[in-house]
């Protein structure tokens, strides 16, 4: 459900602007790409080539959990092999993607066999199969976002349904929220080393880079 403001409304959410430092969360590996999930942000990209918002293990291993938005005119999202089919999904930059705030949902699911992409509340891309993430080493897990901005990060270990998401995405959501792994509304403001709260109860908290 929605956090609710003192006239019972909800919350919209926050975009924060980090874009010059980023965040890091130390203790989320063991939860990463597992089991069938949903990653699901807002992110306004400032260019065409960057690393997004995420990368715990280095760019330069195969096996990761990691994602440029956009990179030389291509979206991708690699969890497992990115030499694989099935550990990579990767996609065409839509039209105007440069420049304005978008809510993007990853979503992985092993029932199904299947990956899907969700950008602005419709589906983008679908691709058949997939693999889990297996923590190749202890990296935290970074959102640069030097080439843009990021607002309310959440990880859920299901694979939510396009009205799920649509339901819950442009408001920020309740703590404890059934399912919800990390959340990190990331409206706090600071320099480096502050505190940013995860709201899903686990404790997953980061910090400004």
């Amino acid at each position: 459900m929605s956090v609710q403001n003192a006239l019972g409304g909800p919350i919209p959410y926050t975009l924060a602007m980090q874009q010059q430092s980023g965040i890091r969360v130390e203790n989320v590996l063991q939860i990463l790409g597992r089991t069938s999930y949903t990653l699901e942000f807002w992110y306004t990209p400032t260019g065409a080539n960057g690393y997004a918002y995420m990368n715990p293990d280095a760019d330069f291993n195969t096996v990761r959990f990691s994602a440029h938005l956009p990179y030389g005119g291509t979206l991708y999202f690699d969890t497992g092999n990115s030499s694989a089919p099935t550990g990579r999904l990767q996609f065409g930059m839509p039209a105007g993607f440069v420049g304005s705030p978008h809510h993007i949902a990853f979503v992985v699911d092993f029932e199904r066999s299947k990956r899907t992409v969700y950008i602005d509340g419709g589906e983008r891309y679908s691709v058949a199969g997939c693999e889990p993430y297996i923590v190749q080493d202890p990296y935290p897990l970074d959102f640069p976002a030097n080439q843009g901005t990021v607002g309310e990060v959440r990880y859920w270990n299901y694979a939510r349904s396009l009205e799920q998401i649509n339901e819950l995405k442009d408001f920020s959501i309740s703590d404890k929220t059934p399912g919800l792994q990390m959340c990190l509304r990331m409206d706090e403001r600071g320099p480096s080393g502050t505190k940013i709260i995860d709201r899903s109860g686990y404790a997953r908290h980061g910090r400004i880079l």
